[in-house]
């Protein structure tokens, strides 16, 4: 929340509510008459079904000309357009591997990447063929290595790089 009130320092409010998938829920009307703003808020929020989630209001003028009344209804319909509109991504752990191979194998290791729905990031081609990819950090997992181990016969490994969440489409 600190970030959206840096970035827009002249709104006259950032109204925010969020939910978390252990239960945790938040708002705040932020200067808002009492529960007129992050309280609808977080009643979209809630009825969209979503979790580890937040929504983020700025807002610069024409609160007072509204009302009680007309900031619930403007924050309430608001929330609901916007989270209705939203792109909505699984954030999932993920391990990013990088694997150098000889051009005569790069086809064999697209279609193993392929057959284990890895995200290809970059593929350089110097001396050698260098794929950076991402695979979900899941049980299939051991199964990949497993398997790059088998169809190269030892020969190519997949080099941890890093880990972190990443977004997949739903």
């Amino acid at each position: 929340m600190g970030e959206a009130r840096t970035r827009y320092w002249d709104a006259k409010h950032c109204v925010y509510a969020y939910i978390l998938k252990n239960g945790t829920m938040r708002f705040s009307d932020d200067g808002e008459p009492h529960g007129t703003a992050g309280k609808p808020v977080l009643d979209a929020l809630t009825g969209s079904g979503l979790v580890d989630a937040i929504v983020v209001f700025t807002r610069y003028f024409g609160g007072t000309l509204l009302g009680t009344g007309g900031l619930v209804h403007a924050y309430s319909t608001s929330s609901s357009d916007a989270l209705r509109a939203a792109k909505r991504v699984e954030m999932c752990p993920c391990v990013v591997f990088e694997t150098v191979c000889p051009y005569a194998d790069h086809s064999r290791m697209e279609r193993l990447l392929n057959d284990h729905s890895a995200q290809l990031l970059s593929t350089d081609f110097a001396a050698e063929v260098t794929l950076r990819y991402m695979l979900r950090d899941n049980e299939d997992l051991p199964v990949f290595h497993e398997k790059l181990t088998d169809t190269f016969s030892g020969r190519l490994t997949a080099c941890e790089q890093e880990r972190s969440f990443f977004a997949f489409s739903l």
